[in-house]
C-alpha cells in the first residue's frame, strides 16, 4: 500500500470490522455507493486470455488477501485449474483466500466439479474459506428458489487491486464476447466493503464448504502447478497488452484527484441476498413470483441506468447489451422514452440459434420486448456464432460518456433472482473504448432483427415466458 491511500484503506477496513463485531445493523440495502473521482484507475480488457493471465499475475503478487466472487468456478485445465492452483499456492505462502461461488451453475456445467475440495482438502497453510450459495441444502433450509443466486464476478487482491469480469473461471468463457475491467483506488475500497457485506449474507443463506472425508496428503492434481494450456496462451499482441497492464498495476496513485472532464465512478451493489433474507415472512406471497420481487426489492443498478437514460435525447447515443433481453420493465420504458426524445439506441442480444434450446427459448421469451424496441425505431442486433466467438455474454451499457459494466444483465432475471455488482463510470476515454468494442462485436458477429419478423413472433412470447418462469433466475 502507498502512504495515505494505505492508511485510508486500513481505517475503512477497521471501521467495517468494528461495525460487524459490535453487532451493528448495516443498511437494508447497499445501494449506490458515493461518487469518487478517478485518476488512471481503470483499464478495459476485452481479450479473455489477457484477462486470465492478468488474474494469475495478481494472485501470484498477493501478500495479504485475495477475495473472490465468481458465478462459475470450473476445474478444467485451460482456466479453472490454473486459477485454483494459483489460489492454493497463495494460501500456502500465507495469503488469506476467501471465495464465494454459486452452487447450481458449477455443477450444471461441471457435474463432477472438484473446485471446493481442491481448494480446501487438505487445508492450505492458511485455510481457504470457500462459501457456497444455492445448494439444495441451502434451498431446502432457507426457502430460496433454486434459481436464486450470487452472480457477481470480482476478485480483490490485498485490498489494493480489483478485477471485475463477465466471465467465469472456466474454459468455455474463452469463447464468449465479454469484457473485464481492472481497478485501483477508491473503487477497490468500495468493492471491498461490498464483498464483506456479501460474505456475511452468503454465509447466512448458504454454507462454508467442509470436506466430508479429510485428506492428509495432496492429490497429484493438487501437487501439479497448472498453467493455462494452448487454448489460453497469449499471442504477441496479448503479451504486449499484459506487460502494459502489469506496469500500470504497480504505478502509484496520483497525489490529488479531481472530477475534471466528468471522470468519476461508483459501485452499484444490488444486494439481493440480504434484501430477500430481510423480507418479513409472507412479504412475498410466493418467492418464485418474480414480478412481485421487482416491486419489493431495490435494485440500484436499474435505478442508476434509468436515471442516466432520462437525460438522453437528441444527439445522444445509447448502446446496451442483454444476454437474454427479458428486459426490466423500468429499463425498457426508459430506453423507449430516450428514443422518443431523439436518442439513437442500439441493443445487442443473443439470437435464437446461438446455443439451442436455451437461447431459442430465451429469445422467444424476449420477443415481445424486442418487437417493442424495433417498433420504436431502435436497432436490435442478434448475435450469431462467428470464430472465435460462440456466445454473447457482454454486460455493458454506454450512454454518451457514461459506462455501466459488471455482472448485471439489465434484465428481469438479474433484478429478480441474483446478487449483482455493477459499476457506473463517467469517463469519455473509457466510453470511447467501450463503444468501439460494442461496434466491433456488432459488425463481426450479428445480424439486424427485422421488425416485421419480431412482430410476427409475438404469439410465442407468452408461451416461452411461461415455460421459462420457474427457472427464470438462470437467465
Amino acid at each position: 500500500m502507498h502512504g495515505m491511500a494505505g492508511l485510508r484503506r486500513g481505517m475503512a477496513s477497521l471501521g467495517l470490522a468494528l461495525l460487524l463485531t459490535a453487532g451493528a445493523v448495516l443498511p437494508a440495502h447497499a445501494g449506490a455507493y458515493p461518487w469518487v473521482p478517478l485518476g488512471d484507475d481503470l483499464k478495459f480488457i476485452p481479450d479473455p486470455r489477457v484477462e486470465l493471465q492478468l488474474r494469475l499475475y495478481m494472485i501470484r503478487q498477493a501478500r495479504e488477501s485475495i477475495d473472490v466472487v465468481i458465478y462459475e468456478q470450473g476445474d478444467d485445465e485451460a482456466v479453472g485449474l490454473p486459477v485454483l492452483s494459483a489460489l492454493r499456492e497463495a494460501a500456502d505462502r500465507g495469503v488469506k483466500v476467501r471465495i464465494i461461488t454459486h452452487w447450481f451453475f458449477q455443477y450444471l456445467t461441471h457435474p463432477f466439479n472438484e473446485s471446493p475440495s481442491y481448494t480446501t482438502n487438505p487445508p492450505t497453510a492458511v485455510p481457504i474459506e470457500y462459501v457456497v450459495f444455492g445448494s439444495p441444502i441451502a434451498v431446502a433450509r432457507s426457502g430460496w428458489h433454486p434459481s436464486d443466486g450470487i452472480h457477481g464476478k470480482i476478485m480483490i487482491v490485498d485490498r489494493h487491486w480489483a478485477l471485475t469480469t463477465g466471465r467465469g473461471h472456466a474454459e468455455g468463457s474463452l469463447g464468449w464476447i465479454d469484457s473485464a475491467f481492472a481497478m485501483k483506488g477508491a473503487l477497490v475500497d468500495q468493492s471491498q466493503t461490498a464483498f464483506e457485506e456479501l460474505l456475511a449474507a452468503a454465509k447466512a443463506g448458504g454454507e462454508i464448504h467442509t470436506p466430508t472425508f479429510r485428506r492428509s496428503e495432496r492429490t497429484p492434481r493438487q501437487v501439479t502447478q497448472w498453467l493455462p494450456n494452448e487454448k489460453a496462451r497469449l499471442d504477441e499482441k496479448g503479451k504486449e497488452e499484459l506487460a502494459g497492464l502489469i506496469i500500470w498495476l504497480h504505478q502509484p496513485p496520483p497525489q490529488t484527484l479531481t472530477t475534471e472532464a466528468g471522470r468519476r465512478g461508483r459501485l452499484l451493489h444490488y444486494d439481493f441476498v440480504r434484501q430477500m433474507a430481510q423480507l418479513a415472512p409472507g412479504a412475498a406471497d410466493k418467492p418464485w413470483i418474480f414480478e412481485k420481487r421487482l416491486r419489493q426489492l431495490k435494485d440500484p443498478v436499474i435505478d442508476a441506468a434509468v436515471a442516466r437514460l432520462s437525460t438522453a435525447g437528441a444527439g445522444s447515443e445509447v448502446r446496451f447489451t442483454s444476454m437474454y433481453a427479458i428486459l426490466h420493465p423500468r429499463l425498457k420504458q426508459a430506453v423507449i422514452e430516450a428514443r422518443e426524445r431523439g436518442a439513437k439506441v442500439s441493443m445487442l442480444t443473443n439470437g435464437e440459434l446461438v446455443a439451442p434450446p436455451i437461447t431459442t427459448m430465451a429469445y422467444l421469451a424476449s420477443i415481445n420486448d424486442i418487437a417493442d424496441l424495433t417498433k420504436h425505431g431502435m436497432q436490435v442486433h442478434k448475435f450469431r456464432r462467428t470464430s472465435p466467438w460462440w456466445f454473447m455474454h457482454l454486460k455493458l451499457m454506454i450512454v454518451d460518456n457514461t459506462v455501466f459494466f459488471g455482472s448485471h444483465n439489465l434484465n428481469v432475471p438479474s433484478s429478480a433472482a441474483n446478487d449483482e455488482m455493477h459499476y457506473e463510470i463517467e469517463d469519455p476515454k473509457l466510453a470511447a473504448e467501450c463503444r468501439a468494442f460494442f461496434d466491433y462485436a456488432v459488425a463481426k458477429s450479428t445480424e439486424l432483427v427485422d421488425p416485421a419478423s419480431a412482430e410476427a413472433a409475438r404469439p410465442w412470447g407468452s408461451v416461452a415466458r411461461t415455460i421459462l418462469d420457474p427457472v427464470l433466475g438462470f437467465y
